[in-house]
């Protein structure tokens, strides 16, 4: 069974997303988190990628963000960003060795500082061209990819409380947006893909409008006690109640973990929905470290894959 499923290894290309020019400081004696050119490091890509296989890993999503030259809007490329010629090389690396890259660009007001001046023009004409011809260009550039990443997570005010401009979508913008969205990709032969959080907030408007074709990916980082009714930290029950509920109601998941926060994350994630999701919508796994393709996190980026390479060998030996 495990030979048909998806075992996804997030990673940033660019990695505008959550921070912008106005963000502060994470912290004491540190520098602001925004620099103007991306951080990925092409010794970590490289290093990082000749790892998974080992992992069991045979997807790659890639946030793409402001990361490559786009044709149709070069305004947007970091200084360094790599060309779509380099990149077309790297995918292809990928799949040499039985990897499948997938595209990644988060469309949320949250996470979407890789737009530059096209994110403060939301709900625009400008902003649906942009929308239309940046998936267009990265379906292209990818080689018809059978999935996209449209993110659309956490666009709430309070994952938005530091910068100069709150941009929030009500329900009714929230709901023609996405769908606008998810009929860019599948025009491209993409089956979209998003995060789940909204279902957390919304579950109402969510069932409402979400179409059974869009593949859902809620995610739970933390760590669920013994009585499968509190969370460490609290709070934080309702996340990953989410993947019985989902399953619930029909929709094809791809459940992801991550190491950000507590290391049996994604054991507890497989475990879980292997007996809560069936069969034929559990589409796979994925898991999320969260960190910038550097060497100064490459032992935490290589972690972050084994353990989900352990969860697949506890709960889908063979």
């Amino acid at each position: 069974m495990s030979g048909n499923m998806i075992w996804a290894f997030y990673m940033t290309l660019g990695e505008h997303m959550w921070q912008d020019e106005t963000s502060p400081a994470p912290g004491l004696y540190l520098p602001k988190a925004y620099s103007e050119e991306m951080r990925t490091e092409l010794e970590a890509w490289d290093e990082i990628i000749s790892f998974l296989p080992s992992q069991g890993i045979n997807t790659v999503l890639i946030d793409v963000g402001d990361g490559v030259r786009l044709d149709s809007y070069p305004d947007i490329a970091v200084p360094n960003a790599w060309t779509k010629d380099f990149l077309r090389k790297k995918l292809d690396e990928m799949r040499a060795l039985g990897l499948t890259p997938l595209p990644k660009l988060n469309f949320s007001s949250a996470h979407n500082a890789w737009m530059k001046q096209y994110r403060r023009m939301t709900a625009t004409p400008a902003y649906y061209d942009f929308c239309r011809e940046v998936i267009a260009e990265v379906c292209e550039l990818f080689g018809g990819p059978g999935y996209f990443h449209l993110g659309l997570d956490e666009e709430y005010p309070e994952n938005q409380r530091h910068k100069d401009m709150m941009i929030v979508r009500g329900a009714e913008l929230w709901r023609h947006d996405s769908l606008f969205l998810f009929d860019c990709c599948e025009k491209n032969g993409a089956r979209p893909w998003i995060w789940s959080d909204y279902f957390w907030k919304y579950p109402e408007e969510f069932k409402s409008y979400m179409p059974k074709s869009v593949v859902q990916s809620n995610w739970f980082y933390f760590n669920m006690l013994a009585n499968g009714k509190d969370c460490d930290p609290p709070g934080w029950e309702r996340a990953f109640n989410a993947f019985g509920e989902l399953e619930a109601l029909g929709y094809d998941q791809i459940p992801t973990g991550s190491t950000w926060a507590n290391e049996t994350a994604n054991m507890q994630v497989v475990a879980h929905c292997k007996n809560t999701v069936a069969p034929e919508r559990l589409l796979g796994f994925m898991t999320a470290a969260w960190y910038s393709t550097e060497m100064r996190h490459i032992y935490t980026l290589k972690n972050d894959a084994h353990r989900l390479a352990l969860a697949k060998k506890e709960n889908y030996p063979g």
